[in-house]
């Protein structure tokens, strides 16, 4: 029999003598309409396809679960193309399809040049987008064709035509637009500005012309095609739009041309109504509604609107700015009809990725259904005050716990609004994790970045849904994307704290205050339920920030020139995650000591201790090596705990991925007895859900105790969009 190392055998011998048991609980989630072990709607959607019986094909060139290309109708999710995450596959930015075929837009790369096969992978140093086809009767087979390319790993077979290459350090060139009849394909081809048409049998080309930036494309009812304008971004992102529709025949030659010079009026994305009008949605500044045009007399004149004029940010008809609901857009990304007139929309207005909202209505503009994956790499919080009101980095959500899981919440409202604040942090800061607080009775959201960096504070607007930003902290010079120095009047080189002293939601130059030096390095955060911020240096001590109420202007009082550094516990080496409960006087700390310590950069270490009168004569109560599996760490796959979270007589530990030495699988959450620190029992989702995907945040679980005893647990799901929910009752 295999020795096992001395490490790993005390590690099971713990897990052993323990031999807790799954605890009874119900599984909920939010911010998806589907569970995930059956499937789960996409968490962001680049393009849409519409087909004349209203199927809705979808397209993005990300997304974590593998459903880039995924297929509704009615509501219901029919299944997803797959094949395009993974083994140096991708999604793209469009979809089209026929009665014989479905034609998906990919990126194909060769994982730093580790995939070697010339009839599937792109060579070392390159990549390709181009053209997936598959059976429209089952998307998820391949149509092969002479010459495609694909057969190797888990690639489909001859399927995939390249149309660009590039080399992998310049911009991505996702084919923006494809269209489909039952015999030619039209390409927008990005680099050569041009449309190029395929043999839909033979995919070789048969024709092409100039045009001036091509984007997204459709055919209308006679066979035209229509082209929206994109001039590409320097990232090769989804591109800035010229103001203009051209409508071409199928040959090449241009019929007409749609110019949208108007003042509030900027194209973002276009679809063809079956008796010729056509509708965009628009871009421009405080606009989020779809206006219709038609051409009489060779002349355009508009021909009606859909959906309010701000969109989910629209105050009429009595809706608070920031309610969603029917009609009320967020940032439309695409749109399509079906043969009779019913419209389908995607869209979301998340500052980063994850927003998903797919509605279709039906010809009186009644909705017809509506699908969400609106929560990716998010962590979800309840309202103290109220535990049916649940807060993500950017949403609202209600919970109705007396409903059965999958009926227990629904998406209220949106908190952003970056267009009345542009300083909003979220816009900048690939955010995450959210915390709510009740100040002096008042509510506040504090949201923090995936790997415990900047914390950002904001306040409730009582007039609207929206959280205007009001304080900042960061321990160090904060850049954000392609390393851009944001905001660019913060202190240099050392910590810093931006208050909104006039409560406006504008990073203001006299609104700093800063330290003589940088932070420490952390890897945590923790808002106690008075307000007092706290940060777990790794070697450095306890930083504490308490809160001395709220200004005038409603924002929390904290002063740089008040902040603590109180000594490292002697308990362990280093520290990662703090809990501190303020009414018990009651810290919890994890990290690392000896051998015990991470497997990946990530999680939270395995040691977690608690002291009681942590801020006078400090004793410890229990200190405890929690299970973990030594030299486990396979990327973020490492089997150890990621994060823990207190409420009520209780601790919840959640791990990393799943384990199974140590009997665990994805979303495991051990409840500890804050009495004592034995573990009592665990939380698993049950098979509805599935596999959850890694928890990617530093703070990756929140506990709340209810007025009835139960607890609520929401643990985060990198993998199917949304937030798990246990609710479980001791």
């Amino acid at each position: 029999m295999r020795r096992l190392l001395p490490a790993l055998a005390a590690t099971l011998s713990i897990a052993a003598a323990e031999a807790p048991s799954r605890l009874s609980c119900l599984t909920h989630w939010l911010g998806n309409t589907l569970p995930g072990a059956a499937g789960h709607v996409p968490q962001d959607i680049a393009a849409i396809h519409v087909t004349p019986d209203g199927t809705v094909y979808t397209n993005v060139p990300w997304e974590e679960g593998g459903a880039n290309c995924s297929a509704f109708r009615d509501g219901r999710l029919l299944g997803k193309a797959g094949h395009t995450h993974g083994w140096g596959q991708m999604g793209g930015r469009a979809v089209t399809a026929n009665s014989r075929y479905v034609f998906i837009g990919q990126q194909m790369h060769n994982e730093g040049g580790g995939l070697k096969d010339p009839e599937t992978w792109p060579p070392k140093g390159r990549k390709w987008f181009g053209v997936s086809r598959r059976l429209r009767e089952d998307f998820s087979r391949p149509a092969p064709f002479e010459g495609g390319k694909g057969g190797k790993g888990d690639t489909l077979p001859r399927c995939y035509l390249p149309i660009v290459e590039l080399a992998d350090a310049e911009a991505n060139a996702h084919l923006p637009g494809l269209a489909a009849s039952e015999d030619e394909l039209f390409v927008s081809h990005p680099l050569d500005q041009e449309i190029q048409v395929l043999d839909v049998e033979t995919m070789r080309l048969k024709r092409s012309w100039k045009v001036s930036h091509p984007g997204p494309l459709q055919l209308d009812a006679q066979g035209r095609l229509w082209v929206l304008h994109r001039v590409p971004e320097t990232d090769g992102d989804q591109g800035v739009l010229l103001q203009r529709l051209t409508c071409f025949t199928p040959e090449g030659v241009e019929v007409t041309r749609l110019g949208f010079d108007d003042e509030g009026l900027h194209p973002a994305a276009f679809a063809v109504h079956p008796v010729g009008r056509v509708f965009v949605a628009n871009a421009a500044p405080g606009r989020a509604n779809l206006v219709g045009f038609r051409l009489v007399d060779g002349k355009r004149e508009q021909a009606g609107s859909i959906g309010t004029l701000r969109g989910i940010h629209d105050a009429s008809g009595g809706a608070k700015p920031g309610t969603h609901g029917d009609l009320r857009f967020h940032r439309p990304v695409a749109l399509g009809f079906d043969a009779a007139g019913g419209l389908y929309v995607a869209h979301g207005g998340a500052s980063q990725s994850g927003s998903t909202v797919l509605e279709a209505y039906q010809t009186d503009l009644s909705l017809a259904w509506r699908v969400h994956g609106i929560t990716f790499v998010d962590m979800a919080d309840a309202d103290p005050a109220d535990d049916t009101q649940v807060f993500t980095k950017e949403e609202r959500f209600l919970w109705h716990p007396g409903k059965r899981p999958g009926e227990s919440w629904s998406y209220a409202a949106t908190t952003y609004d970056p267009e009345r604040f542009p300083d909003d942090p979220r816009t900048h800061i690939w955010s995450a994790g959210a915390w709510v607080r009740r100040i002096e009775g008042q509510r506040f959201l504090f949201v923090t970045e995936m790997n415990g960096g900047p914390l950002q504070v904001y306040r409730f607007e009582e007039a609207s849904e929206t959280a205007i930003p009001c304080a900042l902290y960061s321990g160090g010079t904060l850049r954000v994307a392609q390393k851009r120095l944001w905001p660019q009047n913060q202190p240099p080189d050392s910590a810093w704290l931006w208050r909104a002293a006039d409560g406006d939601g504008g990073i203001g130059d006299d609104e700093f205050e800063k330290l003589p030096t940088r932070d420490p390095e952390a890897h945590g955060w923790w808002v106690d339920e008075r307000g007092g911020l706290w940060r777990p240096t790794l070697k450095s001590g306890i930083l504490h920030l308490p809160c001395g109420g709220i200004d005038p202007k409603g924002v929390p009082r904290w002063s740089l020139a008040q902040r603590q550094t109180q000594p490292h516990p002697a308990e362990l080496d280093r520290v990662q995650r703090l809990r501190y409960l303020p009414a018990s006087d009651v810290m919890l700390l994890s990290g690392s000591r000896g051998e015990h310590k991470n497997q990946h950069w990530k999680p939270m270490g395995p040691v977690l201790v608690c002291y009681d009168r942590w801020s006078g004569e400090r004793a410890l109560r229990w200190q405890k090596v929690l299970p973990y599996i030594p030299g486990s760490a396979r990327g973020h796959e490492s089997a150890e705990p990621a994060s823990f979270d207190v409420a009520g007589d209780y601790a919840f530990v959640v791990y990393s991925g799943r384990s199974k030495d140590l009997g665990q699988r994805w979303g495991h959450v051990d409840v500890l007895r804050l009495s004592d620190g034995k573990t009592i029992g665990f939380l698993e989702p049950d098979e509805s859900v599935g596999e959850i995907g890694l928890q990617d945040l530093r703070e990756s679980i929140t506990a709340r105790r209810r007025a009835d005893g139960s607890y609520q647990v929401f643990s985060e799901d990198d993998a199917k969009a949304k937030v798990v929910l246990y609710h479980w009752k001791p």
